[in-house]
């Protein structure tokens, strides 16, 4: 109690100032950055088909899952979180999305946490992917959030936010439940929505205060982008829009636009990934 986390470690070996930040800005939405951007889809395109053929069914949410995994593996410093004013970073890979279980407007939603190392090859982490949701969709599983959030909704509406505020206090001295924590989707490395299964472009969405989420990914629906190739020419390429929100407290602009170089690097060529990282290159301590 008031030490160790379940879920990270205390990074001490940062400079001062990168120290002192996290005291002027209390909360993540005191530290939110936005940006957004488009990602290439001609090597996906190729990629999924030159694997149709061999009767293995792929989708964009899939490879660009698996390229912000291995990105988070080499670049450290994006799974980092604060935590009462404290820089700590994640002792595995958390991706947390929403799914609906069915595109109804009524369609009942929940979300889904996965754990990864970072070393796993694309095929581990596409297969890893489509069985979750899968087993949410086809199955109608309960999700281990769904259970946490029942229970505490059991408590009389009077108490609700009491609950929430012990919750919120516990995981500010680091004695939250380690139930809690596993089951949590916002105590997560990322968070990811796909509103290309709504037919809509991406959005720019918050980061929550509860948790540990450094970044939020939305990807949007595919379209055609026009860009200048000099000398008065044109050219149309077919590409995914995103929006990221990130917390600035984790890493500074120039390493996050590095890896978003090295994201777009592995959508551009997802064989890449079809290999297995050798080792999660880890943060200092």
């Amino acid at each position: 109690m008031f030490g160790k986390r379940a879920d990270g470690r205390r990074v001490y070996n940062v400079n001062p100032f990168d120290k002192m930040i996290p005291y002027l800005m209390k909360e993540r939405n005191d530290a939110q950055n936005f940006f957004n951007g488009d990602l290439p889809c001609e090597g996906m395109d190729r990629y999924i088909a030159a694997k149709k053929e061999e009767g293995i069914q792929l989708t964009y949410m899939q490879l660009i899952l698996a390229a912000c995994i291995r990105t988070i593996a080499e670049r450290p410093l994006l799974n980092r979180f604060i935590m009462n004013s404290k820089i700590y970073a994640h002792n595995k890979i958390w991706i947390s999305f929403s799914i609906k279980k069915t595109l109804r407007e009524d369609g009942e939603e929940t979300s889904i946490k996965m754990e990864f190392e970072g070393t796993e090859t694309l095929m581990e982490i596409c297969t890893a992917i489509e069985s979750e949701i899968q087993k949410v969709i086809r199955g109608g599983a309960v999700t281990e959030t769904d259970d946490v959030a029942k229970l505490i909704m059991t408590v009389p509406d009077c108490l609700v936010r009491l609950a929430v505020n012990v919750l919120m206090f516990m995981d500010r001295h680091n004695c939250m439940p380690k139930m809690v924590l596993d089951a949590s989707p916002f105590h997560t490395t990322m968070f990811f929505t796909n509103l290309k299964s709504l037919g809509l472009d991406y959005i720019y969405h918050h980061l929550s205060n509860f948790g540990t989420m450094g970044t939020f990914f939305a990807m949007g629906k595919e379209k055609l982008k026009m860009t200048c190739t000099g000398e008065g020419k044109f050219k149309t390429s077919k590409v995914v829009p995103f929006g990221f929100g990130m917390d600035e407290r984790i890493c500074d602009g120039a390493y996050f636009a590095r890896s978003v170089k090295m994201l777009t690097k592995y959508v551009k060529n997802p064989e890449l990934m079809e290999t297995p990282l050798e080792k999660r290159i880890q943060d200092v301590r």
